[in-house]
């Protein structure tokens, strides 16, 4: 039976305690939309923040943070913006998309990437 279900559940939920204690509130996990899902929508102050999180027993095949293509990029940046299409609250707050990296070491990125360089490349 493969435990990486588990693993990521146990990476989330590390993830989640770790934006807590950095002053985030959580307002949405797993959420689901057309394009896929993004792992953790978080807030502080007027930033939301939306972000992946990545885990690897092993960097063996590469880096968690390396998993997150371009591809799966862009299907955060339109399921973020279905988010905000239903929470219309949050249109005004500043955006950022995150990965939160775990495995070998343990890695907030903070800004990985951005709507705009998807758009230029």
């Amino acid at each position: 039976m493969r435990d990486s279900p588990i693993i990521g559940a146990n990476a989330e939920q590390f993830a989640i305690n770790w934006l807590k204690r950095s002053g985030f509130t959580i307002i949405a996990h797993n959420f689901r939309g057309r394009w896929g899902e993004i792992d953790i929508i978080g807030t502080k102050l007027c930033t939301i923040v939306f972000c992946e999180v990545k885990s690897r027993k092993s960097s063996r095949y590469g880096s968690s943070a390396a998993s997150v293509s371009r591809k799966k990029q862009g299907k955060i940046a339109m399921t973020a913006q279905q988010f905000l299409n239903q929470h219309p609250e949050y249109r005004n707050h500043a955006k950022r998309f995150d990965v939160i990296a775990l495995g070998d070491q343990r890695r907030w990125i903070e800004g990985a990437f951005s709507v705009e360089d998807l758009i230029l490349s």
